[in-house]
């Protein structure tokens, strides 16, 4: 109860301090309801508007008002002069004439560049100019308080978040064996034909999409509880039952791909913790040891006729090679290799057009395409999709603005107080670009760049800050 008050108290003073307060408070609202994909939303021609959209919309007109229309915008030609968003941009740039030149259906293809620019404007970017106005403010003085925004904003919401989404999907999964076969809170996926079992999503469309998102999302829970020794009692407990229902979670997604995500992160982090001395490798060995007694105790105490169920519908299937699951992605692959064959001569590559795949592939013919069709992907792969939709060209300026993220992430100068956060946030990046990629099917996806945006935090600022001093990477406190 006190910790409630005292973030109600918080955000009630912190509202009050001005228009950039007030769009980072409302940028971290559309974090929370970033998975909200089955609620709060309404459809305008087939087309599914979200409200998070407009949430988003709303942290950036503050923004604008802290900073001035005018100010502003000279604040975002400078960050996407730079690197990295510079290779991002010049891609947006060339979707637009891409789209009504070379796109096979140019309607959806305009809608899918519309998208993506709002993704990096409205979502991904306003972080980075958080950041930067930070800086600006704090560089001149005496005692410097490196990731205030993130320590007190951005982390925090992302904490309850994962702790709210982890109550719906342990309720959804309860409801079932009550009889409640589609969830009661949230919405969970249940197929007695192939599944016979619950796969709870909260209100995600989609088990694998939010275990993406508790992946990443438990990873910096579990950082933050291991590595700040100034917690209070309360809050560390706090982040450990977070960590420990989010994982029990994860596992009830059922989702392969992001237990194998969320594995290959805590393996990754638990070096940096042993580097920054904050734990030690015996310690690293019980935490694992722990874990594996708690997925073997979770499958024992299964009734043995559900166990048969999982294993006859979930894992059997991926081990004989006859997945649904997979089969599908393996087929979206084969006709993203298609794609770039057939189109290889058009403008060296120039693809089919933004949101153009499923169509393409699946429909063969453009009269069949529908306005229920716009929101459908079938290549379940962000590099093969922007390959087989954007071509050579637009996927180079993709893959230099991934690796220019990934070195300034990993090779940015560090605060000595902050450097843990920092590491998880570059280890984190990379293994999501070089492994979970591959199993997402929309670029457009604004959970991933939400994502971006936490990521872009981190990134060293141009050469002069958003408020005109030097940045922290060339002055060295950065």
């Amino acid at each position: 109860m006190e910790l409630l008050i005292r973030t109600k108290n918080h955000l009630l003073e912190s509202w009050g301090r001005g228009p950039l307060y007030r769009a980072i408070m409302i940028w971290c609202l559309g974090l929370f309801m970033i998975t909200f994909d089955r609620i709060l939303f309404f459809e305008i021609q087939g087309m599914t508007i979200k409200s998070f959209y407009f949430v988003f919309l709303v942290s950036n007109i503050f923004l604008i008002q802290h900073f001035g229309p005018t100010n502003y915008l000279q604040k975002v030609v400078r960050a996407a002069l730079a690197l990295p968003w510079i290779f991002l941009v010049l891609q947006l740039i060339l979707l637009l004439p891409h789209s009504a030149i070379v796109s096979l259906h140019k309607f959806k293809s305009f809608v899918y560049t519309g998208w993506l620019w709002f993704d990096f404007l409205m979502i991904a970017l306003p972080v980075y100019l958080f950041r930067g106005e930070e800086l600006a403010s704090t560089t001149g003085r005496a005692n410097i308080d490196p990731g205030r925004t993130f320590k007190a904003f951005i982390f925090p919401t992302l904490a309850a978040c994962i702790a709210f989404l982890s109550f719906v999907v342990i309720v959804d999964y309860l409801a079932f064996f009550f009889g409640i076969l589609h969830g009661l809170l949230g919405f969970s996926q249940y197929n007695g034909d192939y599944y016979n079992w619950p796969r709870p999503s909260a209100f995600s469309l989609e088990p694998s999409y939010i275990a993406m998102f508790f992946a990443l999302g438990i990873t910096w829970v579990f950082s933050e509880f291991l590595t700040n020794k100034e917690l209070s009692r309360g809050r560390k407990y706090y982040l450990l039952a977070v960590t420990v229902i989010a994982g029990i979670s994860l596992i009830m997604f059922f989702s392969r791909s992001g237990l194998a995500f969320w594995v290959l992160l805590f393996t990754a982090s638990y070096f940096v913790f042993v580097r920054q001395k904050v734990i030690h490798i015996k310690m690293v060995l019980v935490h694992f040891g722990i874990f594996i007694s708690m997925l073997i105790a979770f499958f024992a105490l299964l009734p043995k006729k559900e166990f048969q169920k999982i294993n006859h519908k979930l894992i059997a299937p991926l081990a004989s090679g006859t997945d649904a699951s997979m089969l599908t992605r393996l087929t979206g692959f084969h006709e993203a290799y298609e794609l770039i064959q057939q189109n290889a001569g058009m403008s060296i590559g120039a693809g089919v057009g933004m949101g153009n795949s499923y169509a393409v592939s699946r429909l063969k013919s453009l009269d069949a395409l529908e306005i229920k069709d716009f929101g459908k992907q079938n290549i379940q792969n962000i590099w093969l999709e922007v390959l087989s939709e954007q071509g050579f060209v637009l996927t180079g300026l993709f893959a230099l603005f991934i690796l220019t993220f990934a070195i300034f992430l990993v090779t940015g100068k560090r605060y000595s107080e902050f450097t843990t956060q920092q590491q998880i946030a570059g280890i984190s990046f990379v293994l999501f670009f070089l492994c979970e990629a591959h199993f997402l099917p929309n670029v457009c996806r604004s959970d991933m760049w939400v994502w971006i945006g936490i990521w872009a935090y981190f990134l060293p600022q141009p050469a002069k800050t958003l408020g005109g001093i030097k940045s922290a990477r060339t002055s060295g406190s950065d």
